[in-house]
């Protein structure tokens, strides 16, 4: 049977645990660079320097998660779009936004809360829909969501999510 079927579907479990994905030991840039690399994605980067991680958190007033701060400063791809063979479009540095910018249908569920301070980084096939993770401060910071089809939480962090996305990228959808 195919468990693809099951992709998506909250059995009490989050997409990630679904994926059967175990915590690598390498960070979430090395894993996105070395899955790149090996799926022939050719995803140029290109490390965001610090002064400009610090005016993209000063310009929505976050603090970003340590492993997505450290993916932007180390692996942020350089064109756009930079689509890796899952038709996922990696943004960016420079076409980061929050979801309150870069989304203007209304969110539905307990990510709206969060919708000024959420930052944007992938979209899958051309916005079926997107990824943002979280950057407010409090219980969800850190939480990779789903945005434009159930608006959810998919993982609880960015190397979760980084690594059931490069387990199987369907894992952390909505």
């Amino acid at each position: 049977m195919d468990d693809s079927s099951d992709v998506g579907v909250d059995r009490g479990h989050s997409p990630c645990e679904i994926a059967g994905v175990e915590m690598v030991s390498q960070p979430a840039y090395q894993t996105l660079l070395q899955w790149w690399l090996t799926t022939g994605a050719n995803i140029a980067t290109c490390g965001a320097t610090e002064a400009s991680i610090a005016r993209l958190e000063a310009q929505y007033q976050i603090t970003q998660p340590p492993s997505f701060r450290d993916y932007l400063g180390r692996a942020s791809p350089v064109a756009d779009p930079s689509w890796d063979k899952d038709l996922t479009n990696w943004w960016p540095f420079s076409c980061l936004t929050s979801v309150a910018d870069g989304y203007k249908q209304c969110l539905v569920t307990e990510v709206a809360g969060y919708r000024n301070q959420m930052i944007l980084f992938a979209d899958y096939s051309i916005w079926c829909w997107g990824w943002a993770i979280n950057c407010a401060p409090g219980l969800d910071y850190g939480k990779v969501a789903a945005i434009g089809v159930g608006d959810c939480f998919v993982c609880d962090g960015f190397t979760e999510f980084v690594d059931a996305y490069t387990a199987n990228p369907f894992s952390v959808g909505p």
